[in-house]
């Protein structure tokens, strides 16, 4: 038996049988992996006796054992959800015969239900990490929308769909889609100034509020959200008394403090009250006018020149003497990996601090071609249009140290902030390297450098996350070998190599 050259990570999966002089591809499944397939070890034969085109066949390899290790994993965890979303509403329910579509139909409310009472359940079970794990189920029950697999998951699309709306749900902090009725009630009786059907007061309203609220957001906004919903005096638990009372409150502190600290303290009441009254609409200040919109200098783009010194500071940085849950340093040891993906991408700086490791994704592309993907959920980005799927690796070129990138996700997770204190101390350090400039105009560097390097529009605007209009209904998959030849030649303008 032939073993890899200890330390030589190309050679690390490398394998010969004894007495043959075939290379192989072997390597064992993680532990999670294992028990699910029964098997510790994959091994699958390279077909080549050259060792020089085995490591390059393995990389390819590679990249298929990643995304066979997922896929186990993701059956499982759809095998494990739909315990709760049975086929049929019922958890006993035994189907003798193909359901009519009036028995399918039937089932929908329940499917939603049930979805979102799973997802409830996990935020008990896991306070912290439910929104991930939730998440995922949504993005499983999604692929499952058009290409229905059946057992142990849905076997039509209108029943994954049905899935994904408890889900959502639950993420938005919405009324379930069968108690929509009510709902409607409350905004018919807006005008008249019937807050609740029920004629709650006013008490009981902001408590549920709260209560709602809190596993919503962060600790501080929620404190921001109950010190301004205590402070109210509202009358009777009419829409109108809130507004009005909101607005005096707002007025009020006015006086005290400076618009923008009035606008965020408006922002976080008027999000929760909306956790009970969704069409919940605050009147307007007109102080409160245009605050807390982007400046214009913020629009601006960063001379290459001033990002590309800010990435060599970086690069050439020493590491933190200090030691934080096992990883050298604070989030301050990220920063390099952190900018480079800013750069080289184009994404939003709130986008990238919100990834955690399953942002990650080995998939194949519209062509077929496997490789890596940062995955940019509509719950990361600021709506829909914006969620996508950006190149990151073939297997063979790479746009930043995927090693590293997986590390900050994983220190992300064991180290959990708040997504603004994040952003905010990381434009701080950049601005230092940069003479002023913030992490967010690096996103117009990428568009302007994109465009001087010749990147097309459309895919252009794929992977900066802009909306298409009716181009981004269609085809808004961003090929794995298009989009790379696009980010890597961003990245040479960058870093000064063409």
């Amino acid at each position: 038996m032939n073993k890899p050259r200890k330390g030589d990570t190309v050679s690390e999966f490398l394998f010969q049988k004894k007495g043959s002089s075939v290379w192989y591809y072997r390597r064992r499944y993680p532990k999670n992996v294992e028990v699910l397939l029964g098997k510790s070890v994959f091994m699958q034969s390279l077909k080549t006796r050259e060792k020089r085109e085995a490591k390059e066949l393995s990389r390819k390899v590679s990249v298929q054992f990643d995304e066979h290790c997922a896929a186990a994993l993701r059956e499982a965890e759809l095998a494990q959800v739909s315990v709760a979303v049975p086929n049929g509403g019922s958890q006993n329910a035994v189907t003798t015969s193909e359901p009519s579509p009036k028995e399918i139909l039937a089932t929908m409310a329940e499917r939603v239900r049930l979805a979102a009472q799973r997802v409830i359940e996990e935020q008990q079970r896991d306070p912290t990490g439910w929104r991930e794990t939730a998440l995922r189920w949504r993005d499983l029950y999604e692929s499952q929308v058009t290409r229905p697999l059946g057992g142990p998951g849905p076997s039509l699309g209108v029943e994954a769909q049905a899935s994904v709306r408890g889900i959502d749900a639950v993420l938005r902090g919405e009324t379930l889609p069968e108690f929509s009725q009510q709902v409607q009630r409350a905004g018919a009786n807006a005008g008249s100034g019937t807050a609740d059907p029920d004629g709650r007061s006013w008490a009981s309203i902001r408590d549920d509020a709260l209560a709602q609220y809190k596993d919503a957001v962060s600790a501080p906004r929620y404190e921001v959200a109950k010190r301004v919903l205590f402070a109210l005096r509202v009358q009777e638990g009419s829409e109108r008394a809130i507004k009005d009372a909101l607005r005096d409150h707002g007025k009020a502190r006015l006086k005290e403090v400076q618009p923008r600290t009035v606008r965020g303290q408006q922002d976080a009441a008027v999000a929760a009250i909306r956790k009970v009254i969704p069409v919940f609409k605050p009147h307007e200040i007109r102080e409160l006018k245009g605050v807390m919109q982007p400046s214009v200098g913020d629009r601006d783009s960063i001379p290459v020149e001033n990002l590309r010194a800010a990435l060599e500071s970086l690069r050439t940085k020493r590491p933190s003497a200090k030691v934080r849950n096992g990883y050298e340093g604070g989030a301050s040891q990220f920063d390099c990996i952190a900018i480079q993906m800013l750069a080289f991408t184009g994404m939003k700086p709130r986008e990238l601090i919100q990834a955690r490791s399953a942002s990650l994704v080995t998939k194949p592309d519209v062509f077929g071609n496997i490789g890596l993907f940062f995955r940019v959920t509509k719950e990361m980005a600021k709506n829909q249009a914006a969620a996508r799927d950006i190149p990151i690796s073939d297997g063979i070129r790479a746009i930043v140290d995927v090693a590293k990138l997986r590390m900050f996700f994983e220190w992300l997770e064991q180290n959990p902030r708040s997504v603004p204190g994040l952003v905010s101390s990381m434009g701080t350090r950049f601005k230092e390297l940069s003479e002023g400039y913030t992490p967010y105009q690096i996103r117009h560097t990428w568009a302007d450098v994109a465009r001087h390097a010749g990147v097309e529009e459309e895919l252009r605007e794929r992977i900066i996350g802009h909306s298409l209009g009716i181009r981004g209904v269609y085809g808004s998959g961003i090929p794995l070998a298009k989009g790379l030849d696009a980010i890597l030649a961003v990245k040479r303008v960058i870093l000064g190599e063409t």
